[in-house]
């Protein structure tokens, strides 16, 4: 049928069009199998003077793949680089040839660049055709092909492919009788196909070893399914859809590996799953009330490894019942999911009956002596942890903790004395009020490994100190710091202490109102911090801190603080008043800025400004200005720009009230780049850009009431690229812009108001082997200029125009 419909296909004429006819389907099924006998059938042979086979990637390059048909076109190795110069030789190549194209594993799905590549295909005689395996146009209905192709194969084991044909884009059931032509197969994988419903004519695949629906809409399996005796590997990984197992899952003996991760509707773990003693993989385990699948079914299940998640806690009646689970048998699982139902903030009111009981649950667990490396609690309804928590005899393997919503919890674990933890993640609490020695423990060294600590929405906690006794440390490997969404916190300890911590970040915080001195390391606020404070600290961020008012950074000859700081943010802080350097300002309206003295402004490299733009100091070493959402930037005094005299980058993002641009921007002598971009108001740009000698790029995107470049442009002898977007107001395009010697990009997008472009661009041909100018525009009203490409061996710049759009 593929190979009558191949052989049929006529266009009217030349250039006409292609013939295209695209075989789909999933990785491996069998599309370029099919391709092939195609392609070598004696018909084909026969019917086209020259045949070329071009493998593709996801990498989709236009030029590489015209040249890899230019070298099956010719049988010679094609040493030319430019796509004009390669299309130009196909052409002439395939210009009274009747050829047959194969593009094999076809996935890239830009239109556009499909026509650019189609583009020289389209010169031969009619009749040529494509054959596509992959995703593209057309499917072809493959049934038929798949079964003649089975049939072929006489029932020897093979793997999924011979079933490929059948499994295209378009079909979401598998036909009933397909499975009756390969009862010796032993792997299947249809992930990510678009198939809802399983026949119950798969459990005829006695063989079967490995099964695959990751990724697919199926809704539930057949009860034939527990007649796969010989079973190994279900995978059944983001099958969104799916809610349960049948009930002839138990009867899989054989089977090791049961993945159900990302299938949200899934309720129901399988009753008699505790019978599967063989499993390794259990990716998920949902306890049910009582008449179902009870915790004990994880009893027998002593060789689970990797992840196990467990959810539902809740549904367990006493400690008793969760002992049956025997989780401290468990010697192989790594990663360990204590998940108990998500709670509306009611639900958290009303649930004091049960804290006594999910204390004993958990205690029931006993985890002490396991060897997970990775423990997540979510939504824990106790006030406190069992024993199993603390002390640096149990979990000596724990490297990651998550708490998520243990919102009654009265008093945080001591998880301090896990000798190998490297990662905490405490989340959402509602009652604890401090963390002190009950946190950290009483050892010699606290969280002796520690590298990240994040404290997140504690409600009510006030204070948190480190009180440790002479010879004794915390902390002393942490890195990262995060504290967020604690709005009654005021008191921080002395941080500045922490011998490594590289990044530090405090977000939303309504209660702290002064950062003093005790933050660095000094016990008293009025003392010196005696030494280094934050030796290794690289990047601080203060945000939403809505009553933050001091800094209290004084220092006094010998005291270095932040040495080693490359990056200060301090975002949203409406009442702080005053700032060191290193920094990003943004909406802090009354900010001043007053350095630290061992680390001046002047060591500023990089800044980023939003909001309200106060005055500034000098900024001698200042490479990169960002300026974003400004409404005063006129308000700049010109000495600020010229004295920028390392300023190679200049941004201007989202200043809608700007009209134009300060005129002493003229003055930055080494700006490269200077991008501009929702400036919504500007009008006109300053004469004097043409100072910017070193200028290299510039960004004109989205100011839609810009309708002139200014002719002080045509001094900016260093200009290599421009690029004009959705500058609707745009009427014209100067003629000097062919005069610029070093421009050989110009990119102009989405201007509707600009119905021409200069001559004087022609001059650009003779001074690069490669210019590009893109003109994506409305030329009057339904005629748009696509793209006009030219190189030396042109004499003239080539603009083809079609009417709604479309690329010749």
């Amino acid at each position: 049928m593929v190979i009558t419909k191949l052989i049929s296909q006529e266009g009217d004429g030349e250039g006409s069009g292609i013939g295209a006819i695209s075989v789909v389907g999933i990785g491996g099924i069998g599309k370029t199998t099919l391709a092939q006998l195609i392609y070598n059938d004696k018909r084909v042979k026969t019917h086209f003077t020259k045949r070329m086979w071009v493998c593709l990637s996801e990498d989709f390059s236009v030029a590489d793949v015209t040249k890899k048909i230019m070298e099956e076109a010719t049988g010679n190795a094609c040493h030319l680089s430019e796509l004009n110069t390669l299309q130009t030789r196909l052409i002439e190549t395939l210009q009274d040839e009747l050829f047959l194209l194969v593009l094999d594993d076809v996935w890239h799905g830009d239109e556009t660049e499909w026509e650019r590549l189609r583009l020289p295909l389209k010169c031969g005689r009619h009749g040529i055709a494509e054959l596509l395996p992959g995703e593209r146009e057309e499917c072809i209905e493959s049934e038929d092909i798949g079964r003649q192709i089975v049939e072929k194969c006489e029932g020897v084991p093979l793997s999924a492919k011979t079933i490929g044909s059948v499994m295209h884009r378009k079909r979401t059931t598998i036909p009933p009788k397909l499975f009756d032509h390969v009862k010796f197969l032993r792997a299947l994988d249809l992930s990510g196909s678009p198939i809802r419903r399983v026949p119950s004519s798969i459990g005829k695949l006695k063989h079967l070893r490995y099964l695959n629906l990751s990724k697919t809409a199926v809704e539930e399996l057949p009860e034939s399914v527990g007649s796969l005796c010989n079973l190994q590997t279900l995978k059944l990984n983001q099958c969104t859809s799916l809610c349960t197992l049948p009930r002839g899952t138990s009867k899989l003996i054989s089977l090791r590996h049961l993945e159900i991760e990302g299938t949200k509707k899934f309720k129901h773990t399988l009753e008699g799953i505790g019978r599967l003693s063989s499993l390794r993989t259990l990716s998920k385990f949902v306890v049910q009330d009582e008449g179902g699948c009870n915790i004990g079914e994880l009893g027998n299940l002593n060789l689970l490894n990797g992840s196990l998640e467990i959810k539902n806690l809740e549904r367990v009646a006493s400690e008793d019942k969760a002992r049956k689970a025997e989780l401290k048998k468990k010697q192989h699982l790594q990663t360990l999911i204590l998940h108990c139902d998500e709670k509306t903030e009611d639900d958290w009111r009303m649930i004091d009956n049960d804290e006594g009981r999910m204390e004993g649950v958990f205690k029931g667990l006993g985890l002490a002596h396991t060897r997970v490396k990775q423990l997540i609690i979510s939504n824990y309804m106790g006030s406190m942890f069992p024993s199993w928590t603390e002390g640096s005899s149990f979990f000596t393997r724990l490297v990651d903790v998550d708490l998520f919503d243990c919102r009654k919890l009265k008093q945080m674990p001591t998880l301090g004395m896990f000798p190998s933890l490297k990662y905490l993640n405490i989340e959402g609490n509602d009652e604890v009020e401090r963390l002190g020695c009950e946190f950290i423990g009483n050892g010699v060294e606290a969280f002796p490994k520690l590298e990240k600590l994040t404290l997140s929405s504690f409600s009510k906690l006030e204070e948190w100190k480190l009180q440790l006794e002479d010879g004794h440390t915390a902390l002393p490997r942490l890195l990262q710091l995060t504290i967020e969404h604690c709005p009654k916190l005021k008191l921080l300890p002395p941080l500045g202490k922490l011998p490594c911590l590289k990044f530090l970040e405090i977000i939303v915080n309504q209660a702290m109102e002064k950062v003093g001195m005790e933050l660095y390391g000094s016990g008293n606020s009025s003392c010196s911090v005696k030494g280094v404070a934050f030796p290794k600290l690289e990047k601080l961020l203060f945000y939403s801190l809505s009553n933050w008012e001091v800094w209290d950074f004084r220092v006094n000859d010998g005291d270095n603080i932040m040495p080693c700081l490359l990056e200060l943010s301090i975002e949203r802080c409406p009442k702080l008043k005053s700032v060191p350097g290193h920094l990003t300002i943004a909406y802090c309206d009354e900010v001043i800025w007053r350095p630290l003295p061992c680390h001046p402004t002047p060591c500023l490299e990089e800044l980023v400004l939003k909001g309200q733009i106060g005055e500034l100091p000098p900024l001698p070493n200042l490479k990169v200005l960002k300026i974003i959402d400004t409404a005063n930037l006129s308000s700049v005094h010109e000495n600020v720009w010229e004295q920028l005299e390392l300023l190679h980058t200049l941004c201007i993002w989202d200043c809608h009230q700007l009209t134009t641009l300060p005129a002493g921007l003229g003055k930055i002598v080494s700006l490269q780049t200077l991008h501009i971009n929702q400036c919504t108001q500007l009008n006109s740009l300053p004469d004097n850009l043409g100072q910017l000698k070193s200028l290299q790029t510039l960004y004109i995107i989205y100011c839609p009431q810009l309708k002139s470049l200014t002719d002080g442009l045509k001094e900016l002898k260093s200009l290599c690229a421009l690029h004009i977007i959705r500058c609707e107001e745009l009427q014209s395009i100067p003629h000097w812009l062919g005069e610029l010697e070093s421009l050989h990009t110009l990119h102009i997008r989405y201007c509707s108001q600009l119905t021409s472009l200069p001559d004087g661009l022609a001059q650009l041909k003779s001074r690069h082997h490669s210019a590009h100018i893109e003109c994506m525009q409305n030329l009057p009203s339904y005629i748009r200029c696509c793209m006009m490409v030219w190189s030396e061996h042109w004499r003239h710049i080539l603009c083809r125009i079609m009417p709604y759009g479309r690329l010749v």
